[in-house]
């Protein structure tokens, strides 16, 4: 799809690293992409400022930016956690375990208290 509109996409892997993500967004500038798509690990006020002085547009995926403005996609994560264990335990899993991120996630701060 991207080739065929004359377009490269460049991907990089943070490797749950905050650091890198911000390290990506300044290189991605460099390289002068058009937009960026970041599924962020964690969103907090250096992120934040990285995107904001960010020259290419940058969408967060998984977290919600509203609250700063970013443009976000932002999934469900209730329902989300339930269909992903009902098919776990469709699948005959009992003891199922559970990674998420840390609480110190400014996401983590909204989510409880829309909930």
């Amino acid at each position: 799809m991207f080739e065929s509109a004359g377009k490269h996409v460049l991907l990089a892997s943070t490797q749950q690293s905050f650091q890198k993500e911000i390290e990506f967004i300044r290189l991605f500038n460099q390289k002068r992409v058009e937009g960026i798509i970041l599924y962020a690990t964690h969103l907090d006020e250096e992120l934040v400022e990285a995107i904001q002085h960010s020259i290419a547009p940058v969408v967060l995926v998984g977290q919600d930016g509203s609250l700063f403005n970013i443009p976000s996609i932002v999934h469900d994560d209730f329902r989300v956690g339930f269909e992903a264990g009902n098919r776990l335990l469709s699948a005959g899993c009992s003891n199922i375990g559970f990674i998420g991120v840390a609480s110190s996630d400014i996401a983590v701060d909204n989510c409880v208290t829309k909930a």
